[in-house]
């Protein structure tokens, strides 16, 4: 029997805006540790919040069925029902790389999967982290539901046919979104095309150096070098995909956060690795926008195969980027999850 509203409740770190949103429909209450952003030290700062989450595993009250979202809200289900004996069912919204080989090794690897053991049903955020749940976890129900893209001012958005600039979404340290790949893109197009780089821009400003390519830095923003590669923060994309046509994402590991599909809400044509959860949903407009290698050449090729195509094949792609991205509306979405929290809750 699926659980009801008031028998659930979500326990995350802090969460993403779009596991926020999903876990309302399902969730009468919500628990957020916090994220403490003044611990520099990535591993500390995880030590922390496994420290919290045992200190919230008494605060919080028993509730039949827990949505956990990350390793510290998983850690803190688990403990309400290993140590205070909670008959519960586990649900976990995965969206990270905790079922992943890709960066999960040694006692880390070791630590989550003895917490991952005690999961009892998973909603994925795509069918590549469906894949990994189910090598781990073969026998517990995994359903599908792909993030939603909550603001609809995406697809006001009418891109640029004549500047055909580069955006970047989502920036991380160079393995894991393939900076380095976008950085060698840039330069191949150099000085041509403009490429804006949104995200958490602090991690890359050492590769750019590495890569030396020369700016004023201010330890934070880069405004701009070569006067067409432009790290913009934090900053709201919708004012910069204006400028833009082509989205490029080479990740080595991206579960499939929602950046892809607002840009293809914007019309904005993705080139993709293949190691993107949304690449599947890429696949859809046109199977040869999805890189199955991590080759800097490969990226280059097809965005200057793309620049080179007439006007209305680009238009044709970038209006069936807005048609397939439509598929995710937040309101769509909203039952998609609902239905998929029952189906794997009974």
């Amino acid at each position: 029997m699926a659980q009801t509203k008031e028998q659930t409740t979500f326990i995350a770190a802090n969460g993403h805006t779009a596991a926020r949103e999903f876990a309302k429909e399902v969730c009468s209450n919500a628990y957020y540790m916090g994220l403490p952003k003044w611990i520099k030290n990535s591993t500390l700062r995880l030590i922390v919040l496994y420290f919290r989450a045992f200190i919230y595993a008494f605060i919080i009250p028993k509730y039949e069925t827990y949505l956990a979202h990350g390793s510290p809200g998983l850690l803190c289900c688990v403990i309400k029902r290993k140590l205070r004996r909670e008959k519960c069912k586990i649900i976990i919204r995965a969206n990270d790389s905790m079922f992943s080989d890709y960066d999960v090794k040694g006692i880390k690897k070791k630590f989550l999967s003895m917490l991952y053991k005690h999961v009892d049903g998973a909603i994925a955020i795509s069918n590549m982290i469906k894949n990994d749940i189910k090598d781990k976890l073969p026998n517990i129900p995994v359903e599908v539901v792909y993030c939603q893209i909550l603001d609809n001012e995406y697809f006001d958005i009418k891109p640029s046919f004549e500047k055909k600039d580069i955006m970047c979404l989502g920036t991380a340290p160079r393995d894991r979104k393939g900076t380095d790949i976008q950085l060698s893109v840039y330069e191949s197009f150099c000085p041509k095309k403009f490429m804006y780089i949104m995200g958490n821009t602090k991690p890359i400003i050492k590769q750019c150096k590495e890569h030396n390519v020369h700016g004023n830095y201010d330890g934070y923003h880069v405004d701009s070098y070569w006067g067409r590669l432009f790290f913009t923060g934090k900053d709201d994309p919708k004012k910069y995909m204006k400028t833009c046509l082509f989205l490029l994402h080479p990740a080595r590991f991206d579960a499939g956060g929602n950046a892809v599909l607002e840009a293809m809400a914007a019309g904005l044509i993705p080139v993709v690795s293949y190691k993107t959860g949304n690449s599947e949903i890429v696949k859809n407009v046109d199977e040869t926008l999805v890189i199955n290698t991590f080759n800097n050449d490969d990226y280059f090729n097809k965005l200057k195969q793309l620049y080179n195509l007439p006007f209305w094949e680009l238009q044709t792609l970038s209006n069936k980027c807005k048609i397939e991205a439509f598929k995710y509306s937040k309101k769509r979405m909203a039952g998609k999850f609902r239905e998929a929290f029952n189906n794997v809750s009974k």
